[in-house]
């Protein structure tokens, strides 16, 4: 399990950036044709300017090597505060591993507090 304390300012730096794009991406290019509610909703949050806050994690779930890479897995959680609401919501968890970037590979999670799938 990788130790989030021992990675550096530019290992993280990567991580965050890698993270990301990989949630831009998939937003656009997933979110939005097969979840479109999912999608006009991130869009009302972040629409507004709203900086998006990550963290980074070791990864608790197990995710297959196929769609994150080998080793350890990190999870890049992602939150925007909701211009409506002034709530902040957990809009998107980024799994991937180091090794895994290399590759192009991770996988994003929408509104992981409602959706709950690992559970």
């Amino acid at each position: 399990m990788t130790n989030i304390d021992e990675l550096s300012d530019v290992q993280i730096q990567k991580i965050v950036d890698y993270a990301l794009k990989l949630y831009k991406y998939s937003a656009e290019e997933s979110l939005s044709t097969n979840d479109e509610k999912g999608y006009e909703r991130l869009r009302s949050i972040t629409s507004r300017g709203n900086e998006i806050e990550c963290q980074i994690d070791s990864s608790m779930v197990a995710l297959d090597p196929d769609d994150i890479g080998e080793g350890d897995g990190l999870c890049v959680s992602m939150y925007a505060q909701d211009p409506d609401s002034d709530e902040k919501v957990h809009i998107a968890d980024v799994y991937l591993t180091e090794e895994g970037m290399l590759d192009g590979l991770g996988t994003v999670v929408w509104f992981p507090d409602k959706d709950q799938w690992f559970k």
